[in-house]
């Protein structure tokens, strides 16, 4: 989507994640975000957000092979309105703030 905008990998996930339109798993819940993110870093190469609009909420993680997800999070708290948490290489949290706002701040 962004793609040659900002230097992180989009995966849009509303109740489902695609990565080169391939279906790759069902989102049931925000929950189900923070299991697959552990698990996207295992292959990631790049700076990776995944997200999803659930509720009214925006639910993302942040993933970095570079240890540099608490740094992102920590731009998107000083905005309000982020709630979150992780370690250095991934980090999941919610928001009222829209996707674009989010992918402006963290690059």
């Amino acid at each position: 989507l962004w793609h040659n905008e900002v230097p992180f990998r989009f995966h849009k996930v509303l109740f489902r994640i695609y990565t080169n339109y391939t279906d790759i798993t069902h989102i049931e819940s925000a929950g189900d975000i923070s299991v697959l993110a552990p698990l996207v870093l295992k292959g990631a190469g790049e700076e990776t957000l995944l997200w999803a609009k659930l509720n009214g909420r925006l639910y993302f993680a942040l993933i970095s092979p570079a240890g540099q997800a608490r740094t992102y999070l920590t731009k998107l708290q000083a905005l309000g309105e982020v709630q979150g948490g992780g370690s250095p290489k991934v980090v999941t949290g919610n928001t009222t703030l829209p996707l674009e706002r989010v992918a402006e701040t963290i690059n």
